[in-house]
């Protein structure tokens, strides 16, 4: 949208801008301006939500079924583009976040404006695998309580 509180906080909005892998969750934040404020829109995924389970940098109609863009991140002028796209349409673990799409059967959403995305994703897919884990062995434990 054009919007001329935007245009002029635009280096307030991209040092505002993030994506991390903690050690349970993914998190980011994508400011937006309402009234010449800026506000924050924070979102957590947490790593047992299907969605998380593959990652991959945006490119030309990549991963395939998906964003079928031959330019998702315009050529990377504003920074690179995450992809997470583990989720289906039947996935019981689906998780509501801004962007979500369903295509072919598989539902996605690309986090942008992303510096170093193969690392983001190597931090997702190795913090992911080592929550999943320990869940597994929570679950294994014993008197642990499962909820279905």
């Amino acid at each position: 949208r054009c919007d001329i509180c935007m245009c002029m906080k635009a280096e307030e909005l991209w040092r505002s801008t993030y994506v991390t892998a903690w050690q349970n969750k993914l998190e980011y934040n994508y400011p937006t301006m309402f009234c010449c404020c800026m506000i924050d829109q924070v979102g957590v995924i947490y790593y047992d939500r299907d969605i998380l389970s593959k990652t991959a940098k945006a490119e030309c109609c990549k991963p395939v079924c998906t964003h079928c863009s031959p330019c998702p991140t315009c050529c990377d002028l504003c920074g690179e583009g995450l992809v997470l796209y583990g989720a289906t349409c039947m996935s019981s673990e689906l998780t509501a976040i801004p962007g979500l799409r369903c295509f072919c059967c598989r539902c996605f959403t690309i986090l942008t404006n992303l510096d170093d995305v193969q690392a983001l994703s190597n931090a997702i897919n190795s913090s992911r695998a080592k929550a999943m884990q320990e869940v597994e062995q929570y679950k294994r434990a014993p008197g642990a309580a499962v909820i279905n």
